[in-house]
């Protein structure tokens, strides 16, 4: 959200900042003055912002399309994205506020991607800024000209988020160029900030994913940009030490990247000596060097500090807190061998989890509330003009038949009121019922992901009173076995965090990249392996493979797939352990089977899972796929590992279907494209 919000006060600088030439040369004088004054307010009153607004379309100064921009940007000041999308929707329409103001319209589109970004939504992001770009391109006036490698600069940082790294870094490099012929004996820092900035973003970026060489082609372009920055004349001190800042730490993050630690060292120096090191919107850059650079203890204590700005100013209700902050402290924890803290920090995460679904939840709702509750009362006032319209037009001499008029516009109201509330009471009854199964599916959630942390943690609790005792003699054999209890139960511990973070990207829509060259049969045997199935005691496993099947080639993500079928596997081990364990029925005293069967289809390959275990209803062949949903609660587990099974099958191209027709067994199906 940063590099956007920057472009967008740059162009800020810009709108306020040309001037006109001709006879409405004063009356732009006058405008410009006023959205200084609007620029003003924003930054310490956006309510009063508002009024303003209001109070100048009023007046006639600002058109509905200006002021429409406006309320845009007072909304993105107040982080109400769906707001601020709104508004610039209707700035938009119609193409108004293009021919009115060309610059305005660009930076309309600035607001309209920042409103996707902060949404969480980049493919609307990437939407936005695709088709900015294609109307940039397509002006050859000095204006477009001026805004399209910023544009560019947005689809780059678009593609990068969605994991498509050669078309982010072709976006990249189109924009510098352009970015080149643009700026050619440019003089002000405002025009050269952005082409600097694209520098970092690449850099950043392909330092991401390990791509040096792209890298090393960015430094000297990044260091050009910087010095082109420094030498203007109207630079502010504050900007020069921000981009100072931005250069340092990203030399010192490629030095310790490249495993020249002097280097990195020194650079990291020089940026820790500007103001703008010292502020939170360097944490991430900050981390960054330090996880390269290996200095753990460094980085605990930079996340402390962090954490305590979150708490101060009751941030860490977010996702961002608990991936930047308490995510990266576990890491660091375990890294430094604090695996006590490393414990407190995991149930810490855990128990903010819900609590943040929660808030981001209500969050939304509340916004969509206003969104919606303004968008009516809009169109309420827009029929009472009309009507009021209709009524002077008709005049005096036919008040009668105004009455008439009048009476039936009122009855058809009531009778669109009526259904309407019908429809809302409806709505409202189906959410109810939603949000109680909901609220149903997350106690029992909670309740499990408690019985599973606690079991470990007694366990450890345990062995850990029993080696601390003054004067306790332990031989070598029980040593060992106390040793690998505690690395057991610890890594039951890690390995529920990891799921609860899968948990977390099991609804995203981002394809998975598919590059690596893998044969079936390697996946199957390392699920195989990865859920223990075959060593499991109270079954017998068996995997089949056709000759032509195993040794077909896939071009998939292996960890991916892998991952997918371990927790099909493990469904299957879990669910066909003797019934007497979970205090049910007693066993029949027959051993359970489980089956691994890899098919061969014409465009797909199939992965067939087979249990003798106590089976699923057909009614709820897709039930079982949501989120939390467990249909027998005397069995252990999370209600979670069907939801990611099917979502990393389906994100590689393929699926995961329970096959209802199945009889004696319960049998699921994943597909992969061959």
């Amino acid at each position: 959200m940063k590099r956007l919000t920057t472009m967008a006060l740059l162009a800020l600088l810009l709108l306020a900042g040309c001037t006109s030439n001709g006879s409405k040369g004063r009356e732009k004088g006058v405008i410009d003055s006023l959205s200084t004054v609007f620029y003003d307010i924003l930054g310490n009153d956006p309510d009063r912002a508002l009024a303003f607004t209001d109070s100048l379309e009023g007046a006639g100064v600002w058109s509905e399309a200006v002021a429409n921009c406006r309320r845009a940007q007072v909304y993105s000041e107040k982080y109400q994205p769906r707001m601020s999308e709104m508004y610039v929707l209707r700035a938009m329409k119609d193409d108004q506020l293009k021919h009115e103001d060309l610059r305005t319209y660009y930076f309309a589109y600035n607001l309209l991607i920042n409103a996707a970004r902060n949404m969480g939504d980049t493919k609307k992001e990437l939407e936005y800024a695709t088709k900015a770009w294609a109307e940039a391109r397509a002006d050859t006036s000095f204006t477009s000209r001026n805004y399209a490698p910023d544009f560019l600069t947005l689809i780059g940082n678009s593609q990068f988020t969605l994991d498509h790294y050669k078309e982010g870094n072709e976006s990249y490099d189109q924009a510098y160029i352009l970015y080149e012929d643009v700026l050619d004996g440019a003089r002000s820092f405002s025009w050269i900030y952005p082409e600097f900035m694209l520098t970092v973003d690449a850099i950043n970026d392909n330092l991401f994913i390990d791509s040096i060489a792209r890298v090393q082609l960015w430094q000297p372009r990044m260091q050009q940009s910087y010095d082109k920055l420094v030498a203007t004349a109207d630079l502010p001190d504050y900007v020069k030490d921000e981009c100072t800042a931005e250069l340092e730490i990203t030399k010192a993050k490629l030095y310790a990247k490249t495993g020249q630690m002097v280097e990195a060292e020194q650079h990291y120096q020089a940026f820790l000596k500007t103001d703008y090191a010292h502020t939170p919107g360097t944490q991430r850059s900050v981390a960054a060097f330090l996880r390269n650079a290996g200095k753990w203890k460094e980085l605990e204590e930079a996340i402390n500090a962090s954490d305590s700005f979150y708490v101060e100013n009751d941030s860490y209700k977010t996702m961002e807190y608990l991936k930047d902050i308490l995510g990266q402290r576990f890491r660091t924890q375990l890294q430094l061998g604090e695996k006590e803290a490393a414990l407190q920090t995991a149930n810490r995460l855990v128990s903010l989890l819900d609590t943040v679904n929660e808030h981001i939840q209500r969050d939304n709702a509340e916004e969509l509330a206003v969104v919606y509750e303004t968008q009516e009362k809009e169109q309420k006032i827009v029929e009472q003009q009309n009507e009021l319209m209709q009524q002077r037009v008709v005049g005096v001499g036919i008040a009668l038949a105004l009455v008439l008029v009048f009476m039936v516009a009122y009855a058809l109201d009531r009778r669109r009121h009526a259904l309407r509330l019908q429809e809302k009471n409806a709505q409202l009854q189906l959410a109810n019922a939603r949000a109680e199964e909901s609220s149903r599916m997350k106690s029992g959630f909670i309740r499990q992901i408690s019985h599973e942390i606690r079991t470990p943690l007694n366990i450890l609790s345990g062995f850990t009173q029993v080696v601390t005792t003054t004067g306790m003699e332990l031989d070598d054999a029980t040593r060992e076995d106390i040793n690998s209890q505690i690395i057991e139960n610890t890594n039951r511990i890690t390995g529920l965090v990891n799921k609860m973070l899968e948990l977390s990207d099991a609804n995203s829509q981002t394809v998975i990249e598919r590059t690596e060259l893998v044969e079936a049969e390697q996946i199957a045997a390392l699920a195989v392996e990865n859920s223990g199935i075959a060593q499991a005691s109270h079954l017998d496993f068996d995997m089949q493979l056709s000759p032509v099947a195993g040794k077909l080639v896939l071009t998939t993500n292996q960890q991916a797939a892998t991952r997918a079928l371990t927790l099909l596997l493990d469904n299957a081990r879990k669910f066909t352990k003797p019934a007497e364990a979970y205090q049910q029925n007693s066993s029949d005293g027959q051993r359970k089977q489980a089956t691994l069967r890899v098919e061969a289809e014409e465009k797909v390959v199939c992965f067939v899972v087979e249990d003798t275990g106590i089976g699923i209803p057909a009614s709820e062949s897709e039930h079982i796929f949501e989120e939390f949903v467990q249909l027998n609660e005397y069995y252990d587990g999370t209600g979670i590992g069907l939801t990611v099974a099917r979502s990393l099958a389906r994100r590689l191209g393929g699926d995961i279907v329970l096959d209802a027709s199945a009889s004696n067994v319960t049998r699921f199906v994943m597909t992969l494209p061959r």
